[in-house]
């Protein structure tokens, strides 16, 4: 189901937050990492998804030099200050790089905007002076995988040191007192996530 059939038909859902255990590593290195390190937020994962859905029927994205899309996202001043490089697929979009504009005007926004677009169209651009050197790289970031750990880094990170010796069972331990005599005990319950997958998009979302 897309984001769009979800909305028509009425039903309230949320990205359910990423793990690294989630995704194979051809998966993170395509788009993931931007959601497992927290790159991009919810609401502007569904905007991009919904300009992903715009392209394929007939917007215009800017294009870069080397055949990617631009998707402009992101809401600062009600303006678009989050710029996403992809390559624009319908299933499985890329991210490949994210600008993220951080200043506190909206038309200085809009001209780094149009600059950062002038720079991926033609990389000889870029070369004669870096919008990071003018503003400096905390009002302008930029993101790519590279940047971040690897697939194999966050798995030996995310696993406990006895993985693999247990049933396998997803378990959350509650503590609570009884009666108000301050005795402690625990409850183990067995978590079963309800998740739909939007087959479109590959994003999973919690359907309430």
């Amino acid at each position: 189901m897309t984001v769009e059939e979800a909305n028509g038909r009425g039903i309230k859902y949320q990205l359910r937050e990423s793990n690294v255990d989630d995704y194979t590593e051809a998966e993170y290195n395509k788009r993931a990492w931007a959601l497992v390190n927290g790159v991009l937020d919810g609401s502007e994962l569904r905007t991009f998804y919904d300009r992903i859905s715009d392209r394929k029927n007939g917007a215009y994205a800017p294009k870069t030099a080397d055949e990617k899309y631009i998707f402009a996202v992101g809401d600062k001043f009600g303006v678009n200050n989050v710029l996403i490089v992809s390559d624009g697929r319908y299933v499985s979009p890329s991210i490949d790089r994210v600008y993220r504009i951080n200043l506190d005007s909206e038309t200085e926004i809009v001209n780094v905007r149009q600059y950062i677009y002038e720079c991926e169209e033609n990389p000889r651009f870029a070369a004669r002076v870096d919008a990071q050197e003018i503003y400096g790289q905390e009002l302008i970031e930029r993101y790519e995988r590279r940047s971040y750990k690897t697939y194999s880094e966050l798995r030996s990170e995310s696993r406990p040191r006895n993985a693999g010796s247990g049933s396998g069972k997803n378990k959350r331990y509650y503590r609570f007192e009884q009666d108000g005599s301050g005795d402690n005990g625990e409850v183990e319950q067995t978590i079963k996530p309800q998740l739909r997958t939007n087959p479109e998009s590959d994003a999973e979302f919690f359907v309430r």
